[in-house]
């Protein structure tokens, strides 16, 4: 398959989402979305996984795939760079941290944690905060094992909220929340929370930046399924929307973007599929 109309073939790099994308959205496998990560590793393509995941979840998974690309973590709130990777002197704008480079794009839990406690408290609702529910509640309450509900738990930049009271109590929550000055994303059944500006479209511009240092023109390919997708998707060239499990899309409004007929994993394959035109 050629290039998309109108679009030079530069270096190809893929940013995705992993929950409800590149994982099932309900058991989180990804054996459905093997034959396309094969695919990519075959043709040399990075696969930079971003996600609303903390850095131990997205590592754990990295190690199960063999990815070995930059991510981001925490729906923008830091990009993770392998040391080395980039050959670049990253020293100015990027810290170390074990094998890992890291460039913070938003600030730290603990600096913004009191804003959302005492909003919630304002509210008068029920909550449960992941960095202080057990690995053995947060498993219950998403179906992650126990060993990924415990790296869930180590936020760094973020919070994941669950609200009890139904709907319309989270979004009051969330706007309370963003009346603070913090950014916010609502899930089916959590909100997350981080610090202003935060989000997985700037996280893709800091990573494309230094992909064109160091290969000059790119193509940019984004596989997402949700709303906190969309900042992500707004910056590649060929953003590709899967379905939801309630087998629809969400409403999104880019001037160009593939709508894939399947849910999860299978419209991350089949996206991959149609777009890169690379046989799986």
């Amino acid at each position: 398959m050629s290039s998309p109309a109108g679009l030079d073939m530069g270096k190809r790099v893929v940013f995705t989402d992993l929950d409800g994308t590149l994982l099932d959205p309900f058991t989180y496998s990804y054996e459905e979305s093997l034959p396309a990560l094969r695919a990519l590793r075959r043709e040399g393509i990075p696969v930079v996984f971003c996600s609303a995941k903390t850095r131990l979840e997205i590592l754990a998974l990295r190690a199960e795939l063999g990815v070995q690309d930059p991510f981001v973590a925490e729906n923008g709130a830091a990009v993770f760079i392998p040391r080395g990777y980039f050959n670049l002197k990253l020293e100015e704008r990027a810290q170390e941290l074990n094998s890992l480079l890291v460039v913070e794009l938003g600030a730290r839990l603990e600096e913004f944690k009191w804003v959302i406690e005492e909003e919630l408290v304002k509210l008068g609702c029920g909550y449960s905060l992941f960095s202080e529910m057990s690995a053995e509640e947060i498993a219950e309450e998403t179906g992650l094992t126990v060993e990924m509900a415990g790296y869930a738990k180590a936020r760094e930049y973020s919070e994941t909220i669950k609200i009890d009271g139904g709907r319309k109590l989270a979004v009051k929550a969330l706007r309370a929340l963003e009346s603070r000055g913090l950014s916010c994303t609502a899930g089916e059944r959590f909100l997350t929370v981080t610090s202003g500006g935060v989000s997985k479209g700037r996280a893709v511009k800091v990573l494309q930046g230094l992909y064109e240092e160091v290969y000059g023109p790119l193509l940019t390919y984004g596989f997402g399924d949700s709303y906190n997708d969309l900042s992500m998707l707004r910056e590649v060239d060929v953003p590709v929307l899967v379905k939801r499990p309630s087998g629809n899309w969400i409403e999104a409004d880019l001037p160009v973007l593939l709508r894939v007929d399947e849910v999860g994993p299978r419209g991350f394959r089949r996206g991959v599929e149609l777009v890169l035109g690379l046989k799986l």
